[in-house]
């Protein structure tokens, strides 16, 4: 597996549209042999939902709204950071998550 693209369903992120999110990023990514698209119970940075991290590049996405899963989508194909997207999530959460999910093998 190439890449991995988590989406948060904790409730803060539901409530901010991320079913929506992981579904579209799922359906868009679907024909990319080397990307998973799984859901994550919650990354903890919900002031900044909803929340989608690609490992291994250690990306993290906030405010992905479902409007911008097609941007999204297309950074994540394309390996490259959308920068109005990223940089929310203070760095000791960010690098706990990113940290648990490269121990996790994602």
């Amino acid at each position: 597996m190439g890449r991995h693209v988590w989406v948060c369903l904790g409730a803060s992120c539901r409530r901010s549209g991320s079913p929506e999110v992981f579904k579209q990023l799922e359906d868009a990514l679907a024909a990319e042999a080397v990307v998973a698209v799984t859901r994550y119970l919650c990354f903890g940075a919900c002031a900044v939902s909803p929340n989608v991290v690609v490992m291994p590049e250690r990306l993290w996405y906030s405010y992905v709204f479902p409007e911008y899963a097609a941007p999204v989508a297309e950074a994540i194909r394309q390996g490259h950071e959308l920068p109005g997207l990223a940089q929310h999530v203070p760095p000791m959460i960010r690098d706990e998550i990113f940290h648990k999910l490269a121990q996790d093998g994602a």
